[in-house]
């Protein structure tokens, strides 16, 4: 295993402090709906506290994506960890588009403009955003690193169920604020996300560490970002629904 180069502090500094912001922000209820809950801000900190709520969450994503990609470099190596950033993004894009195009397998929903930029010049990508294959690399890999962490040595099949098992958790605890607060997608028939929204995100995830994870790595320290990462993560979403009691 690797020890940490600067940059790896620097950008896991940068990613504390850009979702310690979100969190406050969700605390006070500050989303583009309310603009009024932060007029007696200064003019520039009105400006910034604009910008975070438009463009914080992409940002968050990017970020948490980077220091996970320096996550997996540290411990499996960056050839190991290219081919598993190539699968955790090829496997969930090509899910997403075909559940936004047909409604299988996660149920028919649509993506808003509210989660960041498009690849609009090819055809279908530009159905989802690419933040939606970030979100899932952040998701599997904190999580399997997490279990392995803790729980090294399972045969494949378990890890790969227990992982997926903690990524599934995730996507249920964010769900009601990213559709129903922040509008990122609109679901469908009754506005709900149905059971076989998470039969699929476990059984993706679930053969994504299967197939293509790599086998457990010695490491000679421990490494806490997977922990903070999802702990954050968990903090923030779980802190919006139980301010806006969803």
């Amino acid at each position: 295993m690797r020890p940490w180069h600067p940059s790896d502090r620097f950008f896991f500094l940068l990613y504390l402090a850009w979702i310690g912001i979100g969190i406050a922000l969700a605390a006070f209820h500050i989303t583009e709906a309310t603009p009024e809950r932060w007029l007696f801000l200064p003019p520039l900190l009105r400006v910034f506290t604009s910008f975070c709520v438009s463009w914080g969450d992409p940002i968050l994503v990017v970020l948490a994506a980077e220091n996970t990609r320096r996550i997996v470099n540290n411990i499996w190596g960056r050839k190991a960890s290219r081919r598993w950033l190539i699968a955790c993004c090829v496997l969930p894009t090509i899910t997403e588009i075909a559940s936004v195009l047909t409604g299988f397998p996660f149920g028919h929903y649509a993506y808003t403009e509210n989660l960041g930029p498009r690849v609009d010049f090819l055809p279908w990508l530009g159905l989802i955003p690419v933040t939606i294959p970030l979100a899932w690399f952040v998701l599997v890999t904190n999580a399997l690193i997490f279990w392995r962490c803790f729980l090294a040595g399972f045969i494949p099949f378990i890890e790969a169920a227990g992982a997926a098992s903690l990524v599934v958790l995730l996507d249920w605890l964010m769900e009601p604020f990213a559709s129903k607060i922040k509008a990122y997608w609109i679901w469908g028939g009754d506005g709900q996300p149905h059971w076989p929204n998470y039969a699929a995100w476990w059984t993706v995830s679930f053969l994504l560490i299967l197939l293509f994870a790599k086998t457990p790595a010695h490491q000679d320290r421990p490494e806490p970002r997977p922990f903070v990462i999802l702990a954050t993560i968990a903090l923030f979403f779980g802190l919006t629904r139980w301010t806006y009691g969803i």
